[in-house]
């Protein structure tokens, strides 16, 4: 049986904390409190896409639509910093999820 690829060194996760590859191959955080497997970095961040997409269609905030429809990094840098008025905790949430899903690396093949 051949060995899985390592998986890349580290991953935004969807609160915006960045999780390491240790030598195990697991992730852990900056403090080394939390670890996950590299699939399940990847489905917490998979379910923060599906959340702010209920989250758009629930509230309707144009806010968040903007987050949900950015493409790259860049376009949501754009649309973070072109808001002068107050983030709710909500958007700010939706916008550090919205990174980590345009951040993830792609899957590798099996």
């Amino acid at each position: 049986m051949n060995a899985r690829p390592p998986g890349p060194a580290t991953i935004l996760g969807p609160d915006g904390r960045t999780w390491t590859r240790d030598t195990d191959g697991l992730y852990y955080d900056e403090h080394r409190t939390e670890v996950f497997s590299q699939s399940a970095l990847r489905d917490l961040i998979e379910r923060a896409a599906e959340r702010l997409l209920r989250d758009v269609l629930r509230t309707r905030d144009p806010v968040l639509r903007d987050i949900a429809n950015a493409r790259t990094v860049s376009e949501l840098n754009n649309i973070w910093h072109g808001r002068v008025t107050a983030w709710t905790e909500e958007q700010a949430a939706a916008a550090r999820g919205r990174r980590a899903v345009l951040e993830l690396p792609p899957r590798e093949p099996s």
